[in-house]
């Protein structure tokens, strides 16, 4: 095809293609595998990914969650399809899956995986980690930069005592090097670094507190924030003695606080669930105390019990959207099944 059509329309052609075929493809000549591994038609593949998205995108839900074997914490990603099949089990110690996750107790345990071209991308100590040995609370979270095309970690670290305000750092993949934000956080504001950040129209969300009345966005009192239908949403628990709802609150129009609604009302008996997000047909998925995972019909007000056949530990469950693409096909080493 390449001998009859011009170099431009071949590239063009290519760069709508889905990773994995692209992948297949380097072997068609060398010519191919210079051009589908350099960081130009990468970055060209990212950006028609964007603007196809998502009408042709490959997009999937999928379901992240964290176990243990002996020593070593074993992280399992899933397709939410409608029996949750095609599993596959990544042995590492700590993982980051498309977005970023934190172990508090070691803060420079941070690296990018993208599970298409099998790279992953160990990322240096952040500075807040040098200047303060001693134990911090942290967030991360993942975004990608459509204007500058790349990916970035955010990361606000509390140091100890709380004697100066958050630090708020930012690492870039072209840069490869953290560099500190000059944002003002207030040094009183509380993050809720128990769950995972949500990335949504170009900006990453967390939960956060403050001990004065003012806040940043109005919204109801809320027990943490997720993605639901691709809407910013926000979970109450309301615990009563004699009752125990779980509301969850939509945002329908982003950025517009006059748009929260509230949308559902799960009645549960055994205390408040983690609410991770919606699935594909609709369904609000949660886990129980007992770390089970359930899928919550809210038209039928009807939930039954996931089979995964590993049990994630406590606060181990994510649901996010992936979308596959060829970030780290460069700049990437080699992730092994079992490190």
């Amino acid at each position: 095809m390449s001998d009859y059509l011009p170099q431009e329309v071949v590239i063009k052609i290519l760069a709508r293609l889905p990773p994995k075929s692209l992948l297949k493809f380097r072997c068609v000549s060398n010519s191919w595998n210079l051009l589908i591994s350099s960081q130009y038609f990468i970055s060209m593949h990212t950006q028609e990914t964007i603007l196809s998205w998502p009408l042709a995108a490959q997009t999937d839900h999928i379901i992240f969650m964290c176990s243990r074997a002996g020593r070593r914490e074993i992280y399992s990603v899933q397709n939410d399809n409608k029996d949750f099949s095609n599993d596959r089990d990544v042995k590492v110690e700590y993982l980051y899956c498309a977005y970023a996750r934190t172990n508090h107790r070691i803060a420079e345990s941070i690296f990018l995986w993208n599970p298409v071209v099998k790279k992953k991308v160990n990322l240096p100590v952040p500075q807040a980690t040098v200047e303060y040995l001693d134990p911090h609370r942290f967030v991360v979270g993942l975004g990608f930069d459509s204007k500058n095309n790349e990916y970035k970690v955010v990361r606000i670290a509390y140091v100890p005592r709380g004697v100066e305000p958050p630090i708020a750092e930012i690492y870039e993949l072209k840069v490869k090097n953290w560099h500190r934000v000059h944002a003002e956080i207030p040094k009183n504001c509380v993050v809720s670094y128990t769950q995972l950040q949500v990335f949504i129209r170009g900006n990453v969300h967390w939960v956060a507190f403050r001990n004065t009345a003012r806040r940043d966005i109005k919204m109801p009192i809320l027990w943490h924030i997720v993605v639901l239908k691709e809407c910013l949403a926000i979970a109450e628990y309301d615990q009563h003695v004699f009752r125990k709802n779980y509301h969850i609150w939509v945002m329908k129009n982003y950025g517009e606080a006059e748009s929260w609604s509230k949308q559902y009302c799960i009645h549960l008996e055994e205390g408040p669930p983690m609410i991770l997000g919606s699935r594909i047909n609709g369904d609000v998925l949660f886990t129980t105390r007992m770390n089970e995972l359930v899928s919550y019909n809210p038209v039928t007000g009807v939930g039954k019990t996931v089979d995964l056949e590993v049990s994630g530990l406590k606060n181990s469950f994510h649901v996010g959207t992936y979308i596959e693409s060829l970030a780290l096909l460069v700049d990437g080493e080699e992730a092994e099944e079992r490190l």
